[in-house]
């Protein structure tokens, strides 16, 4: 039996956090107990990336490195010290694993990186990645951390699923745009507003500049439109707040200018579409034209998550030869969570199925068109496959659970 997970995004600091962990361990610990009440000898619970929130951590702009350059010992420095935060800030998580495996000899744990924590994965990684191994990984029969795994006793192939994504992975030299607009935006946004308010940046007219990672769905656009709504309300009780975005919008566009010029990204698409809005935007507060407004003019670079049952095609052919078809490929990486029948070149009885299992973390959904409500829910997502012995017991090929809370 598989259980696979993704998106948890642990944070190295308590006050950036929206994943719930009591909550995960608890539906964790239920599925494993009735799997065990049901005969199942092992249970192989994958953690399918972006487990652990790297990428936005005050280090890189502290320590004025980044992920992309070539590792020093200070890049080293910088990883470990984050993943040493995040096992402080998540204690009850890593807990909850280690009494999971005392109390079920028969889990086993699986980790594959994905691009908010593949630098745990590379060189930089070296020393938090033997804190990985110690802590959440003891006693794993695999603890060599892979791109993506091949289980053909469940006919499963799963990896995160941003090697897919242009934005989000490095590939033949180039860097993932990605990484600059997570730490040089949106991590640095309320950092740099903050500091030209003088104001704590844990104050809570500040929270909705850090909760641009749960705004979906995942798009500059969408983004953009909460970040405004933010704005909008912020200016009724900071006046002046307007000219400090105007200058912050500034900096940072200034600053993505400079990295997409002396950086080789795959594609600078998303940056290109960050630098365009904040030009669009800071002429707009210059001007008092409403601030909203701005973002219902411009154009979606669309979500680079729509194509991935298409693209779970590929991963298929890799099986192509083997001596048992693979039925199943999961990933995560969009956070939208989807369960998908993958049409091949040759019609399959049973069929193919894609499966992408969303994330663990509260959520700012949009919806209302160009004027969106943004509606938050808490949700929790686990992919369930149990091979063919397990299936002739009386068990499904697979299921899909989904929980959404409202908050």
């Amino acid at each position: 039996m598989l259980i696979l997970v993704s998106d948890l995004h642990l944070t190295d600091t308590v006050e950036r956090c929206t994943f719930n962990a009591r909550r995960f361990i608890e539906s964790l610990n239920r599925i494993v107990r009735e799997a065990g009440d049901k005969g199942i000898k092992k249970v192989t619970v994958i953690l399918l990336g972006d487990i652990f929130e790297l990428l936005k951590s005050r280090e890189w702009i502290d320590k004025e490195i980044r992920p992309w350059e070539a590792t020093s010992e200070t890049h080293a420095d910088a990883v470990e010290s984050i993943f040493r935060s995040i096992l402080n800030c998540n204690a009850e998580f890593f807990e909850g694993f280690q009494k999971l495996s005392k109390n079920h000899p028969f889990v086993v744990i699986r980790y594959l990186p994905g691009n908010h924590d593949s630098p745990i994965s590379t060189a930089m990684g070296l020393r938090a990645r033997a804190l990985l191994n110690d802590t959440l990984l003891a006693g794993s029969d695999d603890t060599e951390l892979k791109e993506y795994l091949i289980d053909s006793a469940h006919e499963t192939i799963a990896r995160h699923g941003h090697e897919w994504d242009p934005d989000n992975r490095y590939k033949n030299g180039h860097a993932a745009i990605g990484d600059a607009i997570v730490i040089d935006l949106l991590l640095s946004l309320p950092i740099l507003v903050a500091e030209k308010m003088q104001m704590d940046i844990n104050d809570a007219s500040l929270s909705f500049l850090h909760e641009l990672d749960n705004v979906l769905p995942q798009s500059p656009a969408t983004m953009a439109r909460w970040i405004l709504q933010g704005l909008d309300r912020m200016k009724e009780h900071h006046p002046g707040a307007g000219k400090i975005f105007q200058e912050a919008f500034s900096e940072l566009s200034s600053g993505l200018k400079e990295v997409t010029k002396t950086v080789r990204f795959e594609t600078t698409a998303q940056a290109t579409w960050w630098i365009n809005f904040l030009a669009r935007a800071m002429t707009a507060l210059a001007n008092n034209f409403g601030v909203l407004a701005t973002a219902v003019r411009l154009p979606d670079i669309g979500n680079p998550g729509s194509p991935y049952s298409e693209l779970a095609k590929n991963d298929f052919a890799v099986t192509r030869n083997a001596t048992t078809p693979h039925r199943f490929v999961v990933c995560g990486h969009t956070h939208d969570p989807e369960v998908k029948v993958v049409e091949t070149e040759q019609r399959r009885i049973p069929p193919r199925i894609y499966l992408n299992t969303g994330a663990w973390r509260k959520v700012h959904f949009a919806s209302g068109g160009k004027r969106p409500i943004f509606e938050t829910w808490e949700v929790g997502c686990f992919a369930i496959i149990y091979n063919r012995a397990e299936q002739s017991s009386g068990l499904p090929p697979y299921e899909f659970h989904r929980m959404i809370r409202g908050v």
